[in-house]
């Protein structure tokens, strides 16, 4: 099957999505919107590059959801989330009995 995509609106029309995530080397880029759905066990979303093909990223790394309100009551100034450094330290102990 081709990974390209047929779209009935067209791309100029579709709606954008802007990547946020901020190590990501397309931060600030933006791209048509295609569809969300779980893959792979998280929810994700679909959007098409320039070439029209199709790209999967994770919804947490766009600006589909509002912003954490975590990240957003912190202003900036954290840069990791609880949730984050909780599963971290989780890692590195388990890394620890290994």
């Amino acid at each position: 099957p081709s990974s390209e995509l047929q779209s009935a609106q067209g791309a100029a029309e579709a709606p954008q999505i802007r990547i946020t995530h901020p190590f990501h080397p397309l931060r600030g880029a933006r791209f048509p919107f295609v569809v969300t759905k779980s893959l792979w066990g998280e929810d994700r979303v679909t959007v098409q590059r320039p070439d029209g093909t199709a790209w999967s990223i994770p919804v947490g790394w766009t600006d589909l959801l509002p912003p954490d309100p975590a990240v957003k009551a912190g202003r900036g100034r954290a840069p990791f989330r609880l949730e984050d450094l909780l599963r971290l330290a989780e890692f590195v102990a388990d890394r620890s009995r290994a």
